[in-house]
């Protein structure tokens, strides 16, 4: 019996030792190249990567959509896609819900209805059931009942992969960032960042989580004012952290746009939470 034990518990020592070293390949080829933005500008991707991030076992994103792991990857917090990643719709309040439950029920055909074109390269499909929005996943033209079982086998990968880091990992960041509206119709208030962050602890109990909630905001005198502080009394002051920085909504994944994204997160890794 204690062999095996003993036996067990190296296995998992080395396959935790082996997907390290391997995300640590990726992270120095990626250093290589150049990050592209929808503005059509270009960046040495390493020129980006200057956070180093020793206090997470595990960072990913809640969304609101793309803009948060576009910023995850290029500063080099993130390198595996995520089931929230590229999705529209719903509030933190949901995506808090949805996390919870373990993406029980995320990606079920009954859920999905047809909300008309997403560009030249994508159908959207609206998720009834969590209010999430499907952009990039089901290829324009093909009927749904062909395209369905490759998305949901995509989906029910990154939601296995994620819950098996989250099982790993001890000390978890977990990163929303809003998406930039003229007409804030999508801020979420403090309150509203303690309740939630109440409840994913209190769902996670053996996990270290802190909250990052960025939003933007245009009366900041420029790009290079960002405003950072912990949210709530004393005893979730150093886990709850509310950033606000200028960044603008017309190509909220532009050039300008990701490098005040990269300061705000620098910041965080710097700053947060004040000693």
């Amino acid at each position: 019996m204690f062999s095996l034990t003993f036996f067990s518990v190296v296995c998992k020592f080395l396959l935790c030792f082996l997907r390290y070293v391997l995300e640590k390949i990726n992270f120095v080829e990626l250093a290589k190249k150049s990050v592209i933005f929808k503005d059509g500008t270009s960046m040495p991707h390493a020129v980006l990567i200057e956070i180093e991030n020793k206090k997470y076992d595990l960072v990913f994103s809640l969304g609101e959509a793309c803009l948060c792991s576009e910023a995850l990857r290029v500063t080099g917090l993130q390198q595996e896609s995520n089931p929230f990643d590229w999705l529209a719709g719903g509030t933190l309040k949901d995506r808090i819900n949805i996390t919870i439950a373990k993406w029980g029920r995320f990606f079920e055909k009954e859920d999905l209805s047809y909300g008309g074109s997403a560009g030249e390269k994508y159908d959207f499909y609206q998720n009834s059931y969590n209010k999430l929005g499907f952009n990039h996943d089901f290829p324009a033209g093909i009927p749904f009942d062909e395209s369905y079982p490759e998305v949901k086998e995509k989906y029910d990968r990154r939601i296995n992969r994620l819950l098996r880091r989250i099982d790993d990992a001890k000390r978890i960041l977990l990163v929303y960032i809003e998406v930039p509206l003229v007409e804030k119709t999508n801020a979420h208030d403090d309150k509203t960042l303690i309740i939630e962050y109440q409840k994913i602890i209190k769902a996670f109990p053996d996990k270290e989580i802190t909250l990052l909630y960025i939003e933007s905001d245009f009366n900041l005198h420029s790009t290079s004012q960002i405003e950072m502080r912990g949210v709530g009394n004393k005893a979730v002051r150093d886990n709850i952290c509310r950033i606000k920085a200028n960044y603008g909504p017309s190509s909220p994944e532009s050039k300008t746009n990701m490098l005040v994204l990269v300061t705000a997160l620098q910041m965080f890794f710097k700053l947060f939470p004040k000693k």
